[in-house]
């Protein structure tokens, strides 16, 4: 992760180690990617893909952008379009005035078709 007042200048804030790394068998081998940060309620909410090999779609929050409580996997239906691999959640904000949220994702059938599949949520866990 990194920072920047300018967006010209940045200052890495995670030399150590990353902000979302490897720490549970669903993101093995090889770690995380396509994080979507949000706000909501005073906290910041995660959704990303984790394992890049296996594409399921992760869960957490942090009151400050660093340090995140992994809270597992969204549970997301499954679907012939997205059989083979999904990944790469993307939450669309403003789509509604209610209490519910919109995600969309890339999906990859057994036919190596690619879809793009929007799901809804209450919660940023459950979608449908």
């Amino acid at each position: 992760m990194a920072a920047s007042k300018d967006l010209k200048n940045w200052k890495d804030l995670s030399a150590d180690k990353p902000v979302i790394g490897v720490d549970y068998p669903w993101e093995e081998p090889d770690g995380c990617e396509n994080n979507c940060v949000i706000r909501h309620n005073g906290k910041w909410h995660m959704l990303y893909s984790a394992s890049l090999r296996y594409q399921k779609i992760a869960y957490a929050v942090s009151d400050d952008l660093i340090n995140w409580e992994k809270k597992g996997l969204a549970h997301v239906p499954d679907f012939e379009a997205s059989a083979c691999h999904f990944g790469a959640p993307f939450i669309i904000e403003g789509l509604s005035t209610s209490e519910h949220f919109y995600m969309i994702y890339q999906g990859q059938a057994n036919n190596d078709h690619m879809s793009f599949i929007l799901l809804e949520s209450k919660d940023l866990l459950n979608w449908h």
